[in-house]
């Protein structure tokens, strides 16, 4: 908020009673983008830090968000607390992170430009406390539309003193802020980092099941018993990761006006990345949630054994450059498209399967799975599925309109209980089956 002393906390709750309620949250002064700044070099008085090394740069939030665009705007979270009023204010999507304020600030900024984020890898930080977000070199083409945006990240404590000047890519200002000092009993534990995601040497065998691992060096799609499908790496470096082979198609805002499906995730070798920014950890780039994690460990004759999904660990970013070689499909659709067709009532808990079922969408009813009349006398007559047809995994769109909307089937789908998760391998277009 530009005219606003940096360091000014809003406890009037004036500035921010719309976006925040009443909030203590620190906001930032709008300043003009610095000129004539030395060399980045140690020489210059400058200190790198990337989002590759442990307890480095954290990228929370580098994507579009909901709402409509407004001015640029900056403010400051020094606690859980305060970081859970920023995200609301940033309107950024999935749930705040849990951050070690003992070790990291975190600042975040609001504002409206092209919704294909570049990927930000590192920051220099002068000794005047000007901190300049660095980005890759990737190339990126994006449609012509202005959305609104917002970036958060987390910086070390160690890089600053009482001040800093937050200069960030495609933003007309600089945004400055005065530093506070740690909140006294602030969790620190929190934020702990590791390398390899679920490994885990004391499952038991019988929970688990042999899939194949990758010489080192490289990345390939391995299949479970209940069809599920998992990414397996494993780096030049030795560490293994597998991961699941989709994401919720809700964490891109243009998408959630039909209902919560999931997509594969595609494997991208130029950018050394998964579509949508996730490293060969399934750690996303961009502050999304990781791609699910499953347990695995190696037996004694060097085998993989695969388990159930584990809780993602934070951790540093792979840089693309040491990203492994792919070995097969760039996704899994063509193995789920490929599945012979199950029953819904066949499938088990947890099992993929792909059913002669189309999905339907109202906002009476939110998202269910039955058979649409293809006869057009029939169709005219259709006014939504059985009250006992099986309901979409997740909550409905709260942007349902009152019409019916529908995509046909057969369907790829995830059984959990009595829920379906369905999953696409691009943006499904709903076909209107019912009017107002």
């Amino acid at each position: 908020m530009a005219g606003v002393a940096a360091g000014h906390s809003s406890r009037s709750c004036y500035f921010f009673a719309l976006a925040l309620g009443c909030s203590s949250i620190t906001s930032g002064t709008a300043r003009p983008l610095p000129t004539g700044l030395a060399p980045m070099t140690a020489s210059g008085g400058w200190e790198r830090v990337t989002t590759r090394e442990r307890n480095g740069l954290l990228i929370l939030w580098n994507a579009q968000t909901m709402g409509r665009s407004e001015d640029e705007q900056g403010w400051l979270a020094n606690d859980q607390a305060e970081l859970a009023e920023l995200w609301r204010g940033t309107k950024a999507l999935a749930h705040a992170p849990t951050v070690d304020f003992g070790r990291y600030i975190v600042m975040g900024l609001s504002f409206h430009g092209w919704p294909c984020r570049r990927e930000i890898s590192g920051a220099f930080v002068d000794t005047r406390g000007t901190i300049v977000l660095q980005t890759g070199n990737e190339q990126i083409t994006c449609i012509d539309v202005r959305v609104p945006l917002a970036l958060v990240i987390a910086l070390p404590r160690r890089l600053l003193h009482d001040r800093g000047r937050l200069v960030a890519p495609d933003l007309h200002h600089a945004f400055e802020f005065s530093i506070p000092d740690p909140v006294v009993g602030e969790p620190t534990s929190a934020s702990a980092q590791t390398a390899d995601q679920g490994a885990n040497d004391s499952i038991a065998n019988d929970s688990m099941e042999v899939v194949p691992l990758p010489p080192p060096g490289h990345l390939r799609l391995a299949t479970l018993r209940d069809h599920n499908q998992v990414w397996v790496s494993h780096e030049i470096d030795g560490a293994i990761n597998v991961f699941t082979a989709e994401a919720p198609l809700a964490l891109w805002p243009s998408e959630r006006s039909f209902t919560n499906l999931s997509i594969v995730v595609t494997w991208y070798p130029a950018w050394g990345r998964f579509v949508g920014g996730w490293d060969t950890q399934g750690r996303s780039v961009n502050g999304f949630p990781s791609l699910a994690p499953r347990r695995w460990s190696l037996t004694a004759r060097g085998e993989l054994m695969v388990g159930a999904i584990t809780e993602a660990k934070p951790g540093p970013i792979r840089p693309p450059s040491s990203a492994p070689q792919l070995d097969g499909p760039e996704n899994a659709w063509s193995t789920y498209a490929s599945l012979p067709l199950s029953s819904w009532q066949s499938l088990h808990d947890g099992e993929v399967g792909l059913v002669d079922l189309d999905l339907v969408a109202s906002r009476a009813n939110g998202a269910q799975l039955c058979r649409v009349p293809k006869r057009t006398e029939t169709a005219a007559r259709f006014n939504g599925c059985p009250h006992d047809a099986p309901h979409v995994w997740g909550e409905a769109s709260q942007h349902l309109s009152p019409t019916m909307f529908g995509i046909d089937g057969p369907l790829v789908v995830r059984r959990h209980g009595a829920l379906a998760e369905v999953i696409v391998n691009r943006t499904p277009t709903p076909k209107l089956l019912r009017g107002p």
